[in-house]
């Protein structure tokens, strides 16, 4: 009989088992301080920067629900407002169509314009560094939003359309410039500075007279910032 080499290799295999659920382990704590520590910088060193990041990740026609999942908590005030005149569009898919009163159009599918009253639920969202207005329909799709900025040290950057990570790298390859059609940096810019007011206030060319009149600036349904930049509407 030779006991030994038995003896020896149970207590390997005891050894090793041991070995690895102390790895297992020590793994499990890493990663739990990893976490803890990415969310203790997020709430505080980099609270601004999250901010940002959580901020560009908004926008039209997503759900409400996105929204507070994105800020981290449901809205602090809410409530309903009534439009009696509200504006529609419909097509011969609607049930409400009438065939008497629509519009013809030969590049398109017959319309109707409807006036009906339509409910709106506005939300306001409150963060330490800036506040969040949705408005929303009786979806929860929200139709617009804003941003306000409470202090001066927050001020994120916003531009419309965003530039796409790859295809604008490939357009800088090549020389070609990306520009926005407006970038509004909250408690920084002024209205007056953006490309949409130059665009709805400079003076138009026409024929036979040297300037027109000044047109009237009209309001961007998205995106449009207000005197000083404080908020962005979009």
């Amino acid at each position: 009989m030779h006991p030994g080499p038995p003896l020896l290799l149970a207590a390997s295999t005891g050894d090793l088992v041991v070995g690895v659920a102390t790895v297992a382990a020590a793994v499990v704590a890493i990663v739990a301080s990893a976490g803890g520590l990415a969310a203790w910088y997020r709430r505080t060193l980099g609270r601004r920067r999250h901010g940002y990041a959580r901020l560009a990740r908004l926008g039209t026609a997503a759900q409400l629900s996105f929204f507070e999942a994105i800020l981290g908590e449901p809205p602090a005030i809410q409530h309903t407002v009534i439009k009696e005149d509200f504006h529609e569009l419909i097509t011969s898919q609607d049930a409400r169509f009438d065939h008497e009163h629509a519009v013809v159009d030969e590049y398109g599918p017959r319309q109707q314009e409807l006036r009906s009253p339509q409910a709106f639920t506005v939300s306001i969202f409150v963060d330490r560094d800036f506040y969040v207005q949705t408005i929303s329909n009786e979806d929860a799709t929200v139709l617009a939003f804003s941003v306000t900025t409470r202090s001066r040290k927050f001020a994120p950057t916003f531009s419309w359309p965003p530039p796409t990570g790859l295809r604008h790298k490939r357009r800088l390859r090549r020389g070609l410039r990306f520009e926005p059609l407006f970038r509004v940096k909250l408690g920084h810019s002024r209205f007056s500075d953006s490309a949409i007011a130059r665009a709805t206030t400079s003076p138009a060319r026409a024929s036979g007279s040297p300037t027109a009149p000044t047109t009237t600036p009209t309001r961007s349904s998205c995106p449009s910032a207000t005197p000083g930049a404080t908020s962005l509407s979009c």
